[in-house]
């Protein structure tokens, strides 16, 4: 399933039990330059994402290369492309 939406907005579609085996989150960039949206941000990646996702599911999470890594736990992989870094994590 591939969902374009506002992911703060519409996260109760998610579901309670594991299932995503691949997650992509491309934020807006501007909310992960906020130091508090930085923390809002990664609090509900990780309480409704990574929960959302599978047992040895992947998240790609896409963000500004010169913020950093805007979660807690620290990357499988980073790969930078110009201004932007991709981040693979896994669950």
């Amino acid at each position: 399933m591939v969902r374009r939406a506002d992911a703060f907005r519409s996260a109760a579609w998610l579901p309670d039990d594991p299932g995503f085996d691949l997650v992509y989150l491309d934020p807006p960039f501007e909310i992960l330059k906020s130091p508090r949206e930085r923390v809002r941000f990664a609090r509900w990646v990780e309480e409704r994402i990574l929960t959302s996702t599978a047992t040895n599911g992947l998240l790609l999470l896409e963000h500004p290369a010169r913020e950093g890594n805007p979660l807690d736990s620290p990357p499988m992989r980073s790969l930078r492309y110009g201004e932007t870094t991709i981040s693979l994590f896994e669950r």
